[in-house]
Formats: C-alpha cells, sequence, structure tokens
C-alpha cells in the first residue's frame, strides 16, 4: 500500500509498483484531474538517465483511459548527441525532427503517441510556429504571485495549446536520479531550445552559474500559470550516486545504477517532492551541489517559491534511504 503524507496543504505519497496494472492503481488513489500534460525526462539514452519507456507507456496509457492526454518536450542533447547520417544541407530544425521521430521509435512509443486521445506537442515546434501565449499575459499571472523573471524572453515560450488547457494537470515526470533534482530540473526542459543562439544552453551561463536561476524562473512561469505536480519514476532503474558507479555519462561523470526497486513518488508540489527524495537519500537539499548545478537551486527554489516545513525534511530522513538493501551495477 502507498504512504501518504501530508505537509500543510501539500501532500506525498510513496509507492511501489511492478507492473501497469499496480501504477494504475496508485495512480487512481492520486486522483489527477483531466486533461493531462505529461513532461518526460528525454535529456538523452543514458541507462537509468532517462524517463523509462515501457513504464512512460503505462503512465500515457492509463491517463489516456481518463482524458486527453498531451506528451510533452523540446529539442535537447538527445537530439545533438544521435550518430544519425542525414542528407547533405539539412538544416538545424530538420536534423531535430528527423532524430526526434527515430529517438521515439527506438523507445516503441511511436504507434501509442498517435493512437487516439493522447497527442505529442514539441515546444520548440509551437514556439518556431508562433503558437504561443501573449508574453504579457503570462508575465503578468507569474508576477502576481512571484518575483519577476531574470531573462524576459521565458515569458513568451509558453504553447497556446498547453495554455487552453492549464485548468488540468501538468505532471513534471522525473527520472529519479540524484545528478539533479528531478522534477524542478525537468520544468527547465520546457524552453525551446532552438529558440535563441546558443540553444537552451544558453541558459546555463559560463561554468552554469546561470542554470540554477534559470531552472528556478522557467518553473515560477508554469506554476503561475499551470496546476502542475511531481511524479518521480523509479521504477526498473535508478541513478544513484554520481562519481561512483560503473556507468559513465556523456556530461563526464560516473554514476550509480540501481534496479527494479519499483519506486513511484506523487507530489502536489514538485519542488517539495524533490526536497523529500533528497533528504529520504541523506542529501541536504539546500546545500547539496552536484558536479551539474554549481550550487543548489533547490536552495534558490525554498527561498523564491514554496519554502518546505522542517517537518518534511525529518520525516524523510526518518523513512531510511531508498538506496539501502539495494546494489548499483
Amino acid at each position: 500500500m502507498p504512504r501518504t503524507f501530508r505537509f500543510q496543504t501539500n501532500e506525498i505519497v510513496v509507492g511501489t509498483v511492478a507492473d501497469a496494472r499496480e501504477l494504475a492503481e496508485l495512480l487512481d488513489e492520486i486522483a489527477l484531474d483531466p486533461p493531462f500534460i505529461v513532461k518526460p525526462n528525454w535529456i538523452n539514452e543514458e541507462l537509468a538517465h532517462q524517463t523509462d519507456p515501457i513504464v512512460l507507456a503505462w503512465f500515457l496509457e492509463h491517463l489516456a483511459s481518463e482524458g486527453e492526454t498531451f506528451l510533452v518536450e523540446a529539442y535537447s542533447a538527445r537530439n545533438q548527441a544521435m550518430k544519425l547520417e542525414g542528407p547533405e544541407g539539412e538544416t538545424k530544425m530538420e536534423r531535430c525532427r528527423r532524430t526526434e521521430a527515430e529517438f521515439i521509435r527506438r523507445q516503441g512509443l511511436m504507434d501509442l503517441i498517435e493512437e487516439p486521445g493522447i497527442t505529442y506537442l514539441n515546444v520548440d515546434e509551437e514556439v518556431a510556429a508562433g503558437r504561443t501565449v501573449d508574453p504579457e499575459e503570462i508575465r503578468s499571472r507569474t508576477e502576481s504571485r512571484y518575483r519577476p523573471v531574470e531573462r524576459s524572453e521565458l515569458y513568451a515560450y509558453v504553447p497556446s495549446t498547453l495554455y487552453d488547457i492549464r485548468d488540468g494537470t501538468l505532471i513534471s515526470l522525473a527520472k529519479f536520479k540524484l545528478t539533479f533534482s528531478m522534477c524542478t530540473k525537468n520544468i527547465f526542459g520546457m524552453i525551446p531550445d532552438l529558440a535563441r543562439p546558443g540553444g537552451r544552453g544558453s541558459y546555463h551561463g559560463k561554468k552554469d552559474r546561470k542554470l540554477p536561476r534559470n531552472i528556478i524562473d522557467i518553473n515560477k512561469i508554469y506554476r503561475a500559470n499551470f496546476n502542475v505536480v511531481g511524479i518521480v519514476e523509479g521504477v526498473r532503474t535508478l541513478t544513484g550516486f554520481i562519481n561512483r558507479g560503473s556507468h559513465h555519462s556523456m556530461f563526464g561523470y560516473d554514476y550509480e545504477v540501481h534496479r527494479d526497486r519499483g519506486l513511484v513518488y506523487f507530489g502536489t508540489d514538485p519542488l517539495w517532492l524533490d526536497a523529500f527524495v533528497a533528504c529520504q537519500c541523506g542529501i541536504d537539499p539546500r546545500s547539496y551541489a552536484t558536479s551539474v548545478l554549481p550550487q543548489p537551486h533547490l536552495s534558490l527554489g525554498y527561498q523564491e517559491l514554496d519554502p518546505w516545513p522542517e517537518e518534511l525534511e525529518i520525516c524523510a530522513r526518518d523513512l531510511g534511504s531508498p538506496l539501502e538493501g539495494s546494489h548499483p551495477s
């Protein structure tokens, strides 16, 4: 049975599942409101670094049975890293479109996203076509709740199709990765990769010093304009600690992979959920800096989004690490 923890007006649910049926039962208990927008973690195809395609299919099939479901992503490193031969003179956009189709086929998801009730929407394509919300409307709604964002062009990147269904549920479906902050970092992927020179990498800044700021700023926009919840998936694989383990990332670090933990976490506040998982693994969410992020962006979120209560940290640590009793490969 899943365990539910309540902190002020938010809740966190911790469960284990082994198959599509058990996941559907867990999601039924959570009772999310359709229509659904699902943002997976599709950074690349490294083991345990992306949302598991089998588990993602379980999510999409169940959600589509409950209401209209959009799978949403922007182009990213997965498109640039692919060594697929392309035609001479291919533009960057054409390459991204081609490699995206190949990626989805390799994931075994092409037939699923072509079924009625499931739509794949790419943020880059929407921004390039001008199908976006008036940035002043997004600015007004965002700044009524949070401090202004540093890079004002972020207000111009919200797709109209998604905004029209903002009363539904936007699910940040993050991979369990101690390399990042999971749900909060996952929303950074809603920034289009092709909208400005340097791509989404231009929001990292020198030695990633601007990355925490832009992670939190794009979260401000989506939190203020959508009903955003978080789900962390560590069902068949999860990434444990970095700079140890037998797996090597394209980003330059080694990492652990733990298998068959069956873990699914849900949180009504994605930032609080990230903090909960970090604490459960013995990490201080306000001081832990990974090899990827030079300063803890969860700490910045604590200051500028919604600060989680101390009892959340205490509760998570008392549960014990989900990595205990698990041997990395």
